[in-house]
C-alpha cells in the first residue's frame, strides 16, 4: 500500500532540505545575505524542534541585524517593515489581494489627488 498525497506533502515540508530552502529564503529576504553555517544550523535545529516559518521570520525581523540594516532606529525599522509589506502586495496578483483599507496611505493619497 502506498502513501497518500498528504503523507508525501508532510514528508517534504518537514524535510531538512525543504526547511533549509526556507531558511536561505528568509536570510535573503530579511538580511539580504546568505546564511552563515552556524545560523543556518541553529534555525534548522529550531525548526526540527517545532519553530514555524512565521516564528522564524519574526526572529529575523526582530533581530539586531535587521534593525541595523533598517537604519538602527525605530522609525527606520517600521519603514522597512512597511516597505517590505508593500513590495509583497505589489508582487501579489491583484486577484489574490483584498481591497486596500480606506485608511491606508495609498487610498488616502489617491483621494487627495482625486480632489
Amino acid at each position: 500500500m502506498g502513501y497518500g498525497r498528504g503523507t508525501g506533502a508532510v514528508g517534504i515540508t518537514y524535510s531538512d532540505e525543504y526547511r533549509a530552502t526556507l531558511i536561505r529564503g528568509s536570510y535573503s529576504t530579511y538580511l539580504n545575505r546568505l546564511p552563515d553555517p552556524t545560523g543556518a544550523a541553529w534555525w534548522l535545529s529550531a525548526m526540527r524542534s517545532g519553530v514555524t516559518i512565521q516564528q522564524m521570520e519574526a526572529g529575523f525581523i526582530g533581530s539586531e541585524e535587521y534593525y541595523a540594516k533598517a537604519g538602527g532606529t525605530g522609525a527606520g525599522w517600521v519603514a522597512q517593515l512597511y516597505n517590505m509589506s508593500w513590495a509583497e502586495q505589489v508582487q501579489t496578483p491583484r486577484s489574490k489581494r483584498g481591497p486596500l483599507p480606506a485608511s491606508s496611505p495609498v487610498t488616502s493619497t489617491a483621494r487627495t489627488y482625486d480632489g
